[in-house]
């Protein structure tokens, strides 16, 4: 689950305050300053020093994408230290500057405003052909259950990372399509050849799903519906994904992984409309480190990434991301929606 945060004015007298208890709480805190001299002080209290100035919109925008936290804090203030009378006056001119421009700009940078719903799909159609053969993959057994498992739990694990919340109850389905298939003879890829000699061939039981789909209650109050399937014909590879909120959307396609959509509901209704960025500028994140802006990034190099975010925390002595406590909290959601589905689709607390 996404634990960071990021906090405007933290070196501010209530921001100060509050970085040592997010950080007990349990989150990495992006401590937000205009003032370089100030970074040494966040970063001896624990947070992450984040130095940008809230009247600079693109630079503010630029430094969330980054960070990509699951929440802001908003404590930005511009007063003169014990509210010195003689410089009272112009700091309330400053301060109000700080209070108008400085949230529009955080909020805009923000992005979704409160987040409403969300939607994830993992579509691929590899078992689409009922004599595919009988894979491990297919054997409860072996493989613990099937596309719930298999993909269903990406879905699961992106949107708690995304929204910083957990899936806390569920009502599922399942359902297997094809009950028996060929056994297998020889393997390739995901699949493989059927046993046999042409002219009888020998079928073993599917004890595992071919789809799932279920709707969760987050615990922020949000509800998510989830559909995870090996049958959605014609899909290769479509992990789907997107999140609503009063001020935007976002959506994303892993079939067009470079692409990321964003729908502004703040700008002029007869200019509104899904925006497609090409997430390969240097602005965002890992982008930097690798080809010119438009050379698309793979699947491979997410698996570079995430070498990298794992060193990264050890060398600054935080517990990496995600964690063995994450990947708990995804397998109780795949046990609660199994649950769910054996009595009726009846709502199931994710314990």
């Amino acid at each position: 689950m996404n634990r960071k945060v990021f906090l405007a004015g933290a070196t501010g007298v209530i921001g100060t305050a509050l970085v040592p208890l997010l950080i007990d709480a349990g989150y990495t805190v992006y401590g937000g300053t205009r003032r370089p001299e100030r970074a040494a002080s966040l970063e001896a209290a624990g947070a992450v020093p984040v130095v940008v100035d809230v009247f600079d919109r693109d630079a503010l925008a630029a430094a969330l994408a980054r960070i990509a936290p699951s929440g802001v804090v908003h404590q930005l203030s511009d007063l003169p230290p014990g509210l010195d009378p003689s410089k009272m006056a112009q700091a309330l001119v400053n301060n109000a500057r700080v209070r108008d421009e400085g949230t529009r700009n955080l909020v805009a940078a923000g992005g979704l405003g409160e987040i409403r719903q969300t939607r994830a799909t993992y579509l691929q159609d590899w078992l689409v052909d009922e004599n595919a053969p009988l894979t491990w993959r297919l054997d409860k057994s072996l493989a613990g259950s099937g596309s719930l498992g298999d993909i269903g739990a990406h879905a699961i694990d992106m949107i708690q990372y995304l929204t910083g919340t957990t899936v806390d109850a569920v009502s599922g389905t399942l359902a297997t399509f094809v009950t028996e298939r060929p056994l297998l003879g020889d393997t390739r890829g995901l699949g493989g050849t059927a046993s046999g000699d042409g002219r009888e061939v020998q079928r073993g039981p599917v004890t595992v799903d071919d789809a799932a789909w279920f709707t969760g209650r987050l615990s922020s109050g949000v509800i998510g519906s989830f559909e995870a399937t090996r049958f959605a014909t014609g899909r290769k590879n479509a992990f789907r994904f997107e999140i609503s909120g009063s001020l935007g959307a976002i959506a994303f396609d892993m079939e067009s992984m470079n692409e990321l959509q964003f729908y502004d509901a703040t700008a002029p209704a007869g200019g509104r409309g899904f925006t497609r960025i090409i997430a390969t500028e240097p602005e965002h994140p890992y982008a930097a480190n690798w080809w010119p802006t438009g050379h698309a990034l793979g699947y491979e190099h997410a698996f570079s990434h995430e070498v990298v975010d794992f060193v990264t925390d050890i060398v600054a002595g935080r517990d990496p991301e995600p964690s063995f406590a994450d990947g708990l909290q995804v397998q109780r959601v795949l046990a609660a929606v199994e649950h769910s589905a054996a009595h009726g689709s009846a709502w199931t607390a994710c314990e």
